[in-house]
């Protein structure tokens, strides 16, 4: 009896359908966040001290340029 049971393949299509929803779940799991809930993305410090400081003096807004030169 051991011998006349085989195995089950599903067919062509449903391995097609398995294959396309784990690959659109890996895609999803390896795209970046759209959003962040709890917390800001990272900024640089640097870049927002040149923005207040240009606000008030001319010395801010040079060391703004000079910021967006080395970029």
């Amino acid at each position: 009896m051991k011998k006349t049971w085989r195995l089950w393949q599903p067919p062509a299509e449903t391995l097609e359908a398995i294959a396309d929803v784990l690959t659109s779940h890996w895609h999803a799991a390896k795209a970046p966040p759209q959003e962040r809930l709890f917390w800001p993305g990272a900024t640089n410090w640097l870049h927002q001290q040149a923005v207040s400081l240009s606000e008030d003096s001319v010395f801010g807004t040079r060391y703004l340029a000079s910021l967006a030169k080395q970029r």
